[in-house]
């Protein structure tokens, strides 16, 4: 089996790339999801019944969502979406698809208490405006819940520059050495809980992660 990176399709590079990308994570993001199985049910707890998930892929965090949950899923790959009402249908959640690009959300302002993103920061084109997104669409106290691989230094970070175009290209445009802590800490949130540790095998050059929670008050400013 390949080295695989977990992160979902977030801008697919072409029709073949969002289809490999489409049946790769589908099959796979099981396998990777387990490193964050002890992680995920505490950060995102507690949820009302209404989560945005940003690149929400092939469902993989649905069945850390209580059953009747209704998710405006955010993913512009149409070939996760098969996968993705699979899984909502069998964790009991009330799915919305939005085929759009995290860039540009079709929501209101202040709409949403809770967002989600796990791992995709790393394949969007501007995660500034991303992130800008997420914080016009949350409602004041709303949290932005992530989780998401970053750049690492040394070693790794070689080995994360020397794989950058290579892997960007297989896994339709993850980027291996993005520093996504620093785009969210200029993101105008006012911050609750964030860590750093080493997750995955030792052999993937994704290992250092981020995760944690963002909160947006009436303090916080917009990019």
């Amino acid at each position: 089996m390949p080295a695989v990176c977990p992160c979902t399709s977030r801008n697919p590079v072409s029709a073949l790339s969002g289809r490999l990308a489409g049946w790769m994570f589908g099959k796979l993001d099981t396998w990777a999801d387990q490193w964050y199985a002890s992680l995920k049910p505490s950060l995102f707890q507690p949820f009302p019944g209404q989560i945005l998930e940003i690149g929400a892929g092939a469902g993989i965090n649905f069945h850390y969502y209580p059953p009747g949950t209704r998710v405006l899923a955010v993913e512009p790959n149409r070939f996760m979406h098969p996968k993705l009402r699979e899984r909502a249908n069998k964790h009991q959640i009330n799915l919305e698809i939005l085929p759009v690009r995290a860039e540009s959300i079709p929501l209101p302002d202040n709409s949403i208490d809770q967002v989600v993103g796990t791992l995709v920061l790393c394949s969007v084109d501007n995660p500034e405006n991303v992130l800008s997104e997420i914080h016009r669409v949350l409602r004041d106290q709303g949290t932005y819940h992530f989780v998401e691989h970053v750049g690492a230094d040394g070693l790794v970070g070689g080995v994360q520059n020397a794989l950058y175009w290579p892997w960007r290209l297989v896994f339709d445009g993850c980027r291996l050495n993005r520093d996504s802590e620093s785009y969210i800490r200029a993101s105008g949130f006012d911050w609750t809980v964030v860590s750093r540790c080493k997750l995955g095998p030792r052999f993937l050059p994704i290992r250092p992660h981020i995760l944690g929670r963002a909160m947006k008050s009436k303090t916080s400013t917009r990019l």
